[in-house]
C-alpha cells in the first residue's frame, strides 16, 4: 500500500459518469505557473523531478455496476484551462470495464515524465454501454500500489 498526500488527491470516492459525456472527474491539482528561476526566466510546472511519479487509481464504497461490455476510459489530462478540454495533452491513458469491486485496485501505472501544464486531472469517458454505478479515488503518488493477498 502507498502512501499518500491529501493535496495530490484528484478523486476521493467520486462517482463515475453513467454515459458517453467524457468529463472532469472529481478536481485537478494545480502546478502553478512554474515561477521563475535566478535568472527571471519563466519556468514551466514540474513534477517529482527524476523521480518516478505513479497514478494510482481504485475502486471505493461503490462497486461498478453496469450493462455488460461498458468500457470506461481514464485519463490523466494537464491543460492550462481548468476545464482539461481544450488545449489539453493526454498525458496517460488505459481502459477498464463494469467489473471492479469496492477495494479493487484498476491500475497503478507511472506516469510520463514530460513537460506538464498547470492543471492536470483525471478524465472519465464511458463507452459502448452504460454505467449504472461505481465509484473510484485517484491519486498521484512516489510509490506505486500493489495488490496484497492475505492468507487464511
Amino acid at each position: 500500500m502507498s502512501m499518500f498526500d491529501d493535496l495530490l488527491v484528484m478523486c476521493d470516492s467520486t462517482a463515475m459518469p453513467t454515459d458517453g459525456t467524457g468529463v472532469l472527474l472529481g478536481d485537478y491539482l494545480d502546478f502553478g505557473t512554474g515561477g521563475y528561476n535566478a535568472f527571471w526566466t519563466a519556468k514551466t510546472p514540474d513534477w517529482a523531478p527524476g523521480q518516478p511519479l505513479y497514478l494510482i487509481v481504485k475502486c471505493e464504497d461503490e462497486d461498478f455496476a453496469g450493462t455488460t461490455g461498458a468500457v470506461v476510459n481514464i485519463s490523466l489530462r494537464t491543460s492550462a484551462e481548468t476545464t482539461l478540454n481544450s488545449g489539453h495533452t493526454v498525458l496517460l491513458t488505459f481502459a477498464t470495464d463494469e467489473t471492479p469491486n469496492d477495494g479493487d485496485l484498476i491500475k497503478s501505472i507511472e506516469v510520463p515524465q514530460q513537460a506538464i501544464k498547470r492543471y492536470v486531472g483525471i478524465w472519465v469517458d464511458v463507452d459502448t454501454q452504460v454505467l449504472t454505478a461505481g465509484k473510484i479515488t485517484a491519486y498521484l503518488s512516489l510509490k506505486p500500489e500493489t495488490t496484497i493477498a492475505l492468507r487464511k
